[in-house]
Protein backbone atom coordinates (compact mmCIF):
# COMPACT_ATOMS: atom_id res chain seq x y z
CA UNK A 1 0.00 0.00 0.00
CA UNK A 2 0.88 2.81 -1.16
CA UNK A 3 1.54 6.14 1.47
CA UNK A 4 -1.60 8.43 2.20
CA UNK A 5 -0.86 11.91 0.45
CA UNK A 6 -3.54 14.25 0.12
CA UNK A 7 -3.64 16.35 -3.32
CA UNK A 8 -6.03 18.93 -4.04
CA UNK A 9 -7.86 16.98 -6.48
CA UNK A 10 -8.29 14.27 -3.62
CA UNK A 11 -12.18 13.91 -2.93
CA UNK A 12 -13.97 14.07 0.70
CA UNK A 13 -14.67 10.42 -0.24
CA UNK A 14 -11.10 9.61 -0.36
CA UNK A 15 -10.28 12.03 2.62
CA UNK A 16 -12.92 9.56 4.59
CA UNK A 17 -10.39 6.39 4.29
CA UNK A 18 -7.38 6.39 6.47
CA UNK A 19 -5.82 5.17 3.23
CA UNK A 20 -5.71 5.64 -0.12
CA UNK A 21 -3.89 4.79 -3.74
CA UNK A 22 -1.44 7.46 -4.78
CA UNK A 23 -2.39 8.80 -7.74
CA UNK A 24 -1.28 7.78 -11.25
CA UNK A 25 0.30 11.18 -11.47
CA UNK A 26 1.87 10.90 -8.57
CA UNK A 27 3.08 7.31 -8.71
CA UNK A 28 4.20 7.52 -12.30
CA UNK A 29 4.83 11.67 -12.93
CA UNK A 30 5.25 13.77 -10.25
CA UNK A 31 8.52 12.25 -8.60
CA UNK A 32 10.87 12.97 -11.58
CA UNK A 33 8.70 16.25 -13.25
CA UNK A 34 11.69 17.36 -15.76
CA UNK A 35 12.61 13.89 -16.90
CA UNK A 36 11.59 13.67 -20.76
CA UNK A 37 9.94 10.40 -20.10
CA UNK A 38 7.86 11.22 -17.20
CA UNK A 39 7.19 14.91 -19.50
CA UNK A 40 5.89 12.69 -22.51
CA UNK A 41 4.16 10.32 -19.81
CA UNK A 42 1.93 13.50 -18.39
CA UNK A 43 1.17 14.33 -21.79
CA UNK A 44 0.11 10.90 -22.46
CA UNK A 45 -2.13 10.25 -19.31
CA UNK A 46 -4.26 13.46 -19.93
CA UNK A 47 -4.84 12.43 -22.99
CA UNK A 48 -5.88 8.86 -22.14
CA UNK A 49 -8.08 10.35 -19.30
CA UNK A 50 -9.56 12.81 -21.88
CA UNK A 51 -10.22 10.42 -24.48
CA UNK A 52 -11.65 7.51 -22.42
CA UNK A 53 -13.48 10.03 -19.48
CA UNK A 54 -12.33 7.81 -17.20
CA UNK A 55 -12.21 9.21 -13.48
CA UNK A 56 -9.43 7.19 -11.63
CA UNK A 57 -10.37 5.26 -8.61
CA UNK A 58 -8.30 6.16 -5.37
CA UNK A 59 -10.26 4.58 -2.58
CA UNK A 60 -8.73 1.57 -1.02
CA UNK A 61 -11.75 -0.28 0.13
CA UNK A 62 -13.47 -3.00 -1.45
CA UNK A 63 -14.45 -2.53 -4.83
CA UNK A 64 -15.67 -3.97 -8.12
CA UNK A 65 -11.87 -3.73 -9.52
CA UNK A 66 -10.89 -6.41 -6.97
CA UNK A 67 -13.28 -8.98 -8.87
CA UNK A 68 -11.57 -7.95 -12.43
CA UNK A 69 -8.03 -7.58 -10.44
CA UNK A 70 -7.69 -10.66 -8.79
CA UNK A 71 -8.54 -12.32 -12.15
CA UNK A 72 -5.34 -10.76 -13.78
CA UNK A 73 -1.93 -12.26 -12.99
CA UNK A 74 0.47 -10.70 -14.57
CA UNK A 75 -0.01 -6.90 -12.89
CA UNK A 76 2.83 -3.64 -13.08
CA UNK A 77 1.96 -0.24 -12.91
CA UNK A 78 -2.02 -0.70 -11.96
CA UNK A 79 -4.48 1.83 -12.19
CA UNK A 80 -8.25 1.55 -11.70
CA UNK A 81 -10.54 3.42 -12.81
CA UNK A 82 -14.70 3.97 -13.64
CA UNK A 83 -16.82 5.06 -17.19
CA UNK A 84 -19.64 6.12 -14.99
CA UNK A 85 -20.47 3.51 -13.00
CA UNK A 86 -18.10 0.60 -15.21
CA UNK A 87 -14.98 -0.36 -13.86
CA UNK A 88 -11.82 -1.17 -15.53
CA UNK A 89 -8.52 -2.03 -14.18
CA UNK A 90 -5.47 -1.51 -16.04
CA UNK A 91 -1.85 -3.09 -15.50
CA UNK A 92 1.18 -1.87 -17.67
CA UNK A 93 3.83 -4.44 -17.59
CA UNK A 94 6.80 -4.82 -19.43
CA UNK A 95 6.73 -8.22 -21.69
CA UNK A 96 3.22 -9.41 -20.60
CA UNK A 97 2.56 -13.10 -21.75
CA UNK A 98 -1.14 -13.50 -20.46
CA UNK A 99 -4.32 -11.46 -21.94
CA UNK A 100 -7.21 -14.05 -22.30
CA UNK A 101 -8.27 -13.81 -19.39
CA UNK A 102 -12.13 -16.33 -18.78
CA UNK A 103 -14.98 -13.81 -17.80
CA UNK A 104 -12.74 -10.62 -18.88
CA UNK A 105 -11.84 -8.70 -22.17
CA UNK A 106 -9.30 -6.23 -22.83
CA UNK A 107 -8.22 -3.58 -24.93
CA UNK A 108 -4.06 -3.03 -25.31
CA UNK A 109 -3.94 1.13 -25.55
CA UNK A 110 -2.28 1.91 -28.54
CA UNK A 111 1.47 3.36 -27.52
CA UNK A 112 1.04 6.81 -28.04
CA UNK A 113 -1.59 7.43 -25.96
CA UNK A 114 -0.98 5.03 -22.86
CA UNK A 115 0.16 6.17 -20.11
CA UNK A 116 3.23 4.48 -18.90
CA UNK A 117 5.14 2.98 -21.95
CA UNK A 118 7.99 2.16 -19.91
CA UNK A 119 12.01 1.61 -21.09
CA UNK A 120 12.18 5.56 -22.48
CA UNK A 121 13.99 5.86 -25.66
CA UNK A 122 14.99 8.99 -27.62
CA UNK A 123 15.41 7.01 -31.17
CA UNK A 124 12.67 7.68 -33.82
CA UNK A 125 11.62 3.89 -33.83
CA UNK A 126 12.02 2.62 -30.65
CA UNK A 127 8.89 0.77 -29.34
CA UNK A 128 8.07 1.38 -25.66
CA UNK A 129 8.89 -1.55 -23.35
CA UNK A 130 5.24 -2.07 -22.12
CA UNK A 131 1.69 -2.59 -22.85
CA UNK A 132 -1.25 -0.68 -21.67
CA UNK A 133 -3.37 -3.55 -21.09
CA UNK A 134 -7.22 -2.46 -19.99
CA UNK A 135 -9.41 -4.66 -18.76
CA UNK A 136 -13.09 -5.28 -18.02
CA UNK A 137 -15.61 -7.47 -17.36
CA UNK A 138 -17.19 -9.35 -20.33
CA UNK A 139 -20.79 -8.10 -19.61
CA UNK A 140 -19.61 -4.58 -19.99
CA UNK A 141 -17.79 -5.33 -23.45
CA UNK A 142 -19.84 -2.72 -25.13
CA UNK A 143 -18.40 -0.44 -22.96
CA UNK A 144 -15.07 -1.19 -23.78
CA UNK A 145 -15.63 -1.34 -27.41
CA UNK A 146 -16.91 2.41 -27.07
CA UNK A 147 -13.76 3.20 -25.24
CA UNK A 148 -11.47 1.59 -27.49
CA UNK A 149 -13.20 3.69 -30.20
CA UNK A 150 -12.59 7.14 -28.21
CA UNK A 151 -8.74 5.72 -28.13
CA UNK A 152 -8.56 5.03 -31.66
CA UNK A 153 -9.69 8.11 -32.52
CA UNK A 154 -7.93 10.49 -29.79
CA UNK A 155 -4.26 8.86 -30.91
CA UNK A 156 -4.29 10.10 -35.03
CA UNK A 157 -3.65 13.53 -33.23
CA UNK A 158 -0.88 12.40 -30.79
CA UNK A 159 2.85 12.50 -31.12
CA UNK A 160 5.23 9.92 -31.00
CA UNK A 161 5.13 8.49 -27.87
CA UNK A 162 8.53 9.43 -27.00
CA UNK A 163 8.50 13.02 -28.28
CA UNK A 164 8.62 16.11 -26.13
CA UNK A 165 8.55 19.49 -27.04
CA UNK A 166 10.30 22.83 -25.95
CA UNK A 167 7.04 24.27 -24.71
CA UNK A 168 6.18 20.68 -23.25
CA UNK A 169 9.66 21.15 -21.51
CA UNK A 170 8.77 24.66 -20.44
CA UNK A 171 5.47 23.73 -19.15
CA UNK A 172 6.83 21.07 -16.78
CA UNK A 173 9.07 23.83 -15.38
CA UNK A 174 6.00 25.69 -14.37
CA UNK A 175 4.02 22.81 -12.97
CA UNK A 176 7.20 21.78 -11.36
CA UNK A 177 7.93 25.15 -9.77
CA UNK A 178 3.71 25.15 -8.48
CA UNK A 179 3.92 21.53 -6.80
CA UNK A 180 7.50 22.56 -4.61
CA UNK A 181 5.52 25.96 -3.90
CA UNK A 182 2.54 24.60 -2.59
CA UNK A 183 3.72 21.58 -0.87
CA UNK A 184 6.74 24.53 0.78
Amino acid sequence: MNKYIPTANTTDAENNFKDRYLSYLECYVYHAPLKDETIARFRRFNAFVQATGFDEYLVDAPSNHDEISDLVTQTDHTSRWFLDKVPFFMTEPYSPKMKNIHGLVYFVVPQNIAPYCGGFCTHKNCDARTESILYTKAVYSRHLKEVEKRLISAVSNMPKWNSVTKKEREEARKRATAFRCRNA
